[in-house]
Order: C-alpha cells, then sequence, then structure tokens
C-alpha cells in the first residue's frame, strides 16, 4: 500500500493475495516496475488522484489485472495510469477503469 509517495516499486514477485497485489491511493506518483503479480484480486490498483507509470510488469490469473478508481469522494477524481509494455496473461478482465479515472498507453 501507498499514499502519499512516489516511492518506486519494482523487482518484486506477488502472489496469492486475497484483495490487491500492489495498491496505490492518495496522490501518490510512484513508477510501477518489473514486477510479477500473479493470483490477486487486483493486480494493481490505482485510486484516489493518484498516477502511476506501470512499466514492463508481468500481471497473470489475477481477477483484475490493473484496476483505477474513486474509492474516496474527497479525492474527486479517481487513478490515473501510463502504461508501458506490460503482460497480462489469463486475467479474468485485464483494466477496468470508472468514470472518474483513465488509462494513458505510451
Amino acid at each position: 500500500d501507498v499514499s502519499f509517495s512516489a516511492i518506486p516499486i519494482s523487482d518484486n514477485h506477488i502472489w496469492a493475495c486475497s484483495d490487491k497485489g500492489i495498491s496505490v491511493g492518495e496522490a501518490s506518483a510512484p513508477r510501477i516496475e518489473k514486477n510479477i503479480v500473479n493470483g490477486c484480486a487486483y493486480g494493481i490498483a490505482i485510486k484516489d488522484r493518484s498516477e502511476a507509470a506501470i512499466v514492463n510488469n508481468t500481471l497473470s490469473d489475477n481477477e483484475i489485472a490493473i484496476g483505477l478508481y474513486l474509492k474516496k469522494p474527497h479525492f474527486i477524481k479517481g487513478g490515473t495510469a501510463f502504461l508501458q509494455n506490460n503482460t497480462f496473461t489469463d486475467n479474468v478482465q485485464n483494466i477496468t477503469v470508472d468514470d472518474y479515472s483513465r488509462v494513458i498507453y505510451e
């Protein structure tokens, strides 16, 4: 879980989470790079005015590989993901985006 931070998240192997493998919220701006996230409810969740660069990750067998949404209404905006060169395999849904969020492919 990341809040109010720009900390990099890289080179992790995350598997079998019942919730979120990587959770980014509350106006954070991390670079998420070279992670393997497998078998989670959400591989990566971006929410609440956070903007994340998501680069060179492998997301497999998750319910939702990358989910973007507004959780806490006082943040007004959901999440923004800048996606580049990620691999999606056997997820139920690769990407979900609510009306307050956006995905940008680079």
